[in-house]
């Protein structure tokens, strides 16, 4: 049987990454962090947003660098 849906890596890739800052805003959300999705966005782009704390900035500019790394890392061997 064919599977219905196929992609490319590089079709995963790009959708992984168009899906950026929903992921984290979703992930964020998950850890407890009180964050609008506009925030989330600016606190990605590398701006402060009133009203956010410090460890909450902190923690969403992690997810950041892990997804940052996992796409960095999408040939390294397992």
């Amino acid at each position: 049987m064919k599977p219905k849906y196929t992609m490319t890596q590089e079709d995963a890739l790009f959708y992984a990454k168009r899906n950026l800052v929903d992921s984290i805003w979703k992930e964020a959300l998950i850890e407890g962090i009180d964050v609008t999705f506009p925030d989330t966005n600016e606190i990605i782009e590398g701006r402060a947003v009133a009203g956010i704390s410090v460890d909450g900035i902190i923690i969403i500019n992690n997810l950041k660098h892990g997804w940052q790394f996992i796409t960095s890392a999408i040939d390294a061997e397992v």
